[in-house]
């Protein structure tokens, strides 16, 4: 929503909107990774996860702010989400890789519903209970995995993309796939939140040991 203008130049404007579909994204682990390779190195890697965040999140939406190492991003659409989260989930630890090999990964949650547009240091900001949810709904994913709430999937667009991306289809090629529905019980939330989510298959070696994410060597997904 609220693209290219801002509500109002007046910082005590506010407008409320019934439905707006919220992203937060974080890093997992990110205080060891500034403890293991330094500010400047984890400073670097972060910054080259912004650029594949952003270039996804703006070709349907908007990025409404990072807070430390996480992003908010905000969309008009279900599908448009999905789509752009499961592109990051993908793209991210192919793009940042630390020096030992191993990959940044983030975790995100999807959630929507009514909030309040305020205008703060000339963006869009949201405030409001969908806020406090989508951002819960994030910490409660883990490494790779994005959690989808029960009111972004109750839009049948929506859960249409969400069944292609497990599917394989458009561009994800059996890439991700489904997590168990889950009753998310969420600090400050009144009853369970139900999700479901998409995560990066993970290669399981020959003694059952998840070994690491199936990255193959072709060109990143976009949607």
């Amino acid at each position: 929503f609220f693209k290219d203008q801002v509500v109002s130049s007046d910082p005590e404007a506010l407008l409320h909107i019934t439905n707006v579909v919220l992203v937060f994204t974080d890093v997992v682990g990110s205080t060891n990774l500034y403890a293991s390779l330094g500010d400047g190195p984890a400073l670097h890697l972060v910054r080259q996860h912004y650029k594949v965040l952003f270039a996804a999140f703006t070709r349907h939406g908007r990025v409404v702010k990072t807070i430390g190492d996480a992003v908010m991003a905000s969309f008009s659409s279900g599908r448009h989400a999905i789509e752009a989260c499961a592109e990051s989930l993908y793209n991210v630890p192919k793009a940042c890789k630390l020096p030992d090999g191993s990959s940044l990964e983030i975790r995100i949650g999807i959630h929507c519903g009514s909030a309040v547009v305020v205008p703060l240091n000339g963006v869009n900001d949201y405030f409001g209970q969908t806020v406090n949810i989508s951002a819960r709904v994030e910490a409660a994913a883990k490494a790779s995995e994005c959690y989808i709430t029960e009111a972004v999937l109750a839009d049948p667009d929506a859960k249409a993309a969400y069944e292609d991306i497990i599917a394989g289809k458009n561009k994800s090629s059996q890439k991700f796939e489904a997590t168990p529905e889950k009753q998310l019980i969420l600090k400050g939330v009144k009853g369970p939140v139900r999700a479901q989510g998409i995560r990066v298959r993970r290669r399981t070696s020959e003694h059952g040991l998840v070994s690491h994410l199936i990255l193959e060597r072709q060109d990143t997904i976009q949607f």
